[in-house]
C-alpha cells in the first residue's frame, strides 16, 4: 500500500502521541510532593539535592518539559498538574538552562530533555498501550527507553542554534506551538543580559556565585521560578547554601518563597539492586549519606570545619562557666587595657576590612588570641575606612599594623603610589599609629595555604580542652559568619583543594588569617618599641626608597637618597 506524504506524517504524529513521554511519566510519591509544592504561586526558588540516581534530574526535566510544552504531568492517581501557571498558558515563554560549562550542557541537560531514555517504558500486556515501567509490578520484564521528553516534532526546525552540534552543546531552540524559547548558558560565561525570564533550571555547581542574584532579578518581573538541582559532593557555593538555608527555614510555611528537598536513591525503586547496596556498604557513613540520601558533605568543602561559635567564644553563655580569661573580659566590660593589641587590614574598595585582636599576658591567662572588634563598612575608600577605625578605637594603642601586601603593594594606573602608601597616608591623617610600625604596615603572609594552616592550628582543641582562638563575638559578627561559611576552591577534578573558593566575601576572615600568619605575642607595654624621632626618620627613608610602605628592600649608595 502506497501512502501519501501527508498520510505518513499523520501516522508518525499518531505514533508520537501514543508514546508521548511526558504523558507516560508517573512520578513517585516524593516526586509528586516536590512538583505540587514547587507549583505554588508563592514559591520563587527551590534547591533539589539528591544522591546518585535519586531521580532529582529526571523530575526536574519532566517539570521543564511540562513548562515548555504547556502539557500536564499526570500523577499516579490520574490527576493532572501543569508546571506552567494559568497566567502563562498560551503565551510564549523565555526559559533558561544553566550548566557548569558547555560540556555539562551537552552531556546532561540536552540528554535529559532531547534524547530518549530519561526513564523506561513498557507495553502493557492487557491494554497493549505503552506506560511507565514499574520495577516491582513488571519485575522480570524487559523495558525500553522512553522517547525524548521534548520531541523534535515540537521544535521549529529552523530554530536549532548550536554552540557545538557534534557534542550536542545546544544554545537555543524555539517551540512551534507558541514561540517559547529555551536558551542554555554555561555558568563560566558572563551573566546574560537582556529580557526578563520566566523560569531557570540551574544544574550542579556554578562558576560565579554573583550570577544567582542576577538570575533572581531576571525572574522577578514575571514572578517566575528558579530550580537548582545538585549532588551534595558538588562544590557548594554561598548562593546554593543560601537557597538551602531559606528553604529549611520556611519548611511548613503556608506560602513559602523558597523550598529545599532531598531525594534519596533508596527511595527510587528504579535504581535499587544488590550491586548498589554492596557499593554503598563500602563507603563511610558521610559519603553514603551524600550518595544515597543527598546530604551535603559540607565538612569536605568548609575551610574551617572545626570552627564553632560556642567552642571559640571568649565568653560563655553561662557566666558561671567562665574561665579566668572570660572573667577578665567581663570585669573590664571589654578587652583589658594592658593586653597587647594588633590590627590587620584587607585593603580595597569593594569590601575593605579591618580586624583587631588582643593577646593577654600568657603567664596569667595562658596562650590565647582574642579577636574583639571589626570594621567592615562595605564599599569605601582608604580615608573613610581610617575615619571609621579611629571612631571605633579612639583610645586604643596597637603594637603593629599588618596588611595583605599582595593587594596593598599594587599601584593603581596613573597613580604614583601603592595601595599600602595610600592607607598609610589615610591612617596618618587620622593619627592612627602603632608602637612598632607607625602608620605603616607589616606584610602579611601572601601564601593562602600557609596562613590558613596557621589559623586552623589556632582552632584546634588542646589537651586541656581549650583553643588558642577565643572570639569576642559581640564585636565580630561578620568574622563569625564568614568562618562558618568559608569554603574551599574546587580543583580541576571538581574536588576541594586547600585554596579559598572564589566569589565569596571572606575579607574579615582573611584579616584573621594574616594575623595568624604573623603569630602575634604579648609585649609588655613599658618595653614596647615606640616610634622615636630616629625611627620615624628611618621609616621615612624606607618608604621613599623601597617599593611600597614597609618594604624591606632599600636602595642605598651614591645618589640613592636626596639626589
Amino acid at each position: 500500500m502506497n501512502l501519501t506524504p501527508s498520510e505518513i506524517r499523520a501516522i508518525a504524529e499518531a505514533k508520537n502521541r501514543a508514546q508521548n513521554a511526558l504523558a507516560l511519566f508517573r512520578p513517585l510519591p516524593h516526586q509528586e510532593q516536590m512538583l505540587r509544592d514547587f507549583g505554588m504561586d508563592s514559591v520563587m526558588e527551590c534547591l533539589l539535592s539528591g544522591g546518585n540516581r535519586s531521580g532529582k534530574s529526571v523530575t526536574t526535566a519532566v517539570w521543564m518539559a511540562s513548562l515548555l510544552l504547556d502539557q500536564p504531568i499526570i500523577l499516579s492517581s490520574g490527576e493532572k498538574i501543569f508546571a506552567r501557571p494559568q497566567r502563562w498558558r498560551g503565551d510564549g515563554l523565555l526559559v533558561w538552562g544553566i550548566g557548569y560549562n558547555w560540556k555539562h550542557i551537552g552531556e546532561t541537560l540536552y540528554r535529559l530533555l532531547f534524547k530518549k531514555g530519561a526513564f523506561n517504558i513498557i507495553k502493557d500486556e492487557v491494554t497493549l498501550k505503552w506506560r511507565a515501567y514499574d520495577p516491582v509490578a513488571d519485575a522480570g520484564k524487559i523495558p525500553v527507553k522512553a522517547p525524548p521528553l521534548i520531541p523534535a516534532s515540537a521544535i521549529d526546525p529552523g530554530s536549532w542554534d548550536w554552540e557545538n552540534k557534534k557534542a550536542k552543546q545546544l544554545h537555543s531552540v524555539t517551540l512551534k506551538a507558541d514561540g517559547t524559547r529555551l536558551v542554555f548558558y554555561p555558568s563560566t560565561a558572563e551573566v546574560a543580559q537582556g529580557n526578563p525570564v520566566h523560569a531557570i533550571w540551574v544544574d550542579e555547581s556554578i562558576e560565579n556565585d554573583n550570577h544567582y542574584a542576577e538570575w533572581l532579578m531576571r525572574i522577578s518581573e514575571y514572578e517566575g521560578k528558579i530550580i537548582w538541582t545538585t549532588w551534595p559532593t558538588t562544590e557548594p557555593s554561598a548562593a546554593m547554601i543560601g537557597v538551602k538555608d531559606r528553604g529549611e527555614a520556611q519548611r511548613g510555611a503556608i506560602e513559602p518563597s523558597a523550598l529545599y528537598f532531598q531525594f534519596k536513591g533508596s527511595e527510587n525503586p528504579h535504581t535499587q539492586n544488590a550491586h548498589r547496596e554492596a557499593a554503598l556498604a563500602t563507603m563511610s557513613p558521610e559519603e553514603r549519606a551524600a550518595r544515597d540520601a543527598g546530604t551535603f558533605m559540607m565538612d569536605g568543602w568548609l575551610m574551617y570545619p572545626k570552627y564553632s561559635r560556642g567552642i571559640h567564644a571568649a565568653l560563655r553563655s553561662d557566666p558561671d562557666l567562665d574561665d579566668k580569661l572570660a572573667k577578665a573580659i567581663r570585669a573590664a566590660n571589654g578587652i583589658p587595657q594592658d593586653w597587647t593589641r594588633y590590627l590587620a587590614l584587607d585593603p580595597g574598595t569593594s569590601h575593605p576590612a579591618a580586624l583587631m585582636i588582643a593577646v593577654p599576658p600568657p603567664w596569667e591567662f595562658g596562650d590565647f588570641v582574642v579577636p574583639y572588634m571589626e570594621v567592615y563598612p562595605g564599599r569605601c575608600d582608604a580615608d573613610e575606612l581610617a575615619v571609621r577605625i579611629k571612631r571605633a578605637t579612639p583610645h586604643e594603642t596597637f603594637h603593629s599594623f599588618i596588611a595583605d601586601y599582595r593587594a596593598a603593594r599594587q599601584t593603581a594606573p596613573g597613580i604614583g603610589f601603592s595601595i599600602a602608601d595610600n592607607y598609610s597616608r589615610a591612617f596618618r591623617a587620622q593619627d592612627l599609629r602603632s608602637l612598632y610600625t607607625g602608620s605603616a604596615f607589616l606584610a602579611g603572609i601572601d601564601v593562602p595555604e600557609i596562613r590558613i594552616g596557621m589559623l586552623q592550628a589556632w582552632m584546634a582543641q588542646r589537651p586541656d580542652g581549650t583553643c588558642k582562638l577565643r572570639i569576642y563575638g559581640d564585636g565580630c559578627p561578620n568574622l563569625c559568619d564568614q568562618l562558618e561559611r568559608y569554603r574551599k576552591q574546587a580543583g580541576p577534578d571538581r574536588k576541594p583543594t586547600d585554596k579559598p573558593g572564589k566569589s565569596q566575601q571572606i575579607d574579615v576572615a582573611t584579616c584573621l588569617e594574616y594575623l595568624a600568619g604573623f603569630q602575634p605575642t604579648y609585649v609588655r607595654q613599658e618595653t614596647a618599641v615606640s616610634e622615636s624621632r630616629g625611627l620615624a626618620a628611618w621609616n621615612a627613608f624606607v618608604r621613599s626608597n623601597s617599593t611600597g610602605a614597609g618594604g624591606k628592600t632599600v636602595q642605598c649608595g651614591p645618589g640613592a637618597y636626596g639626589a
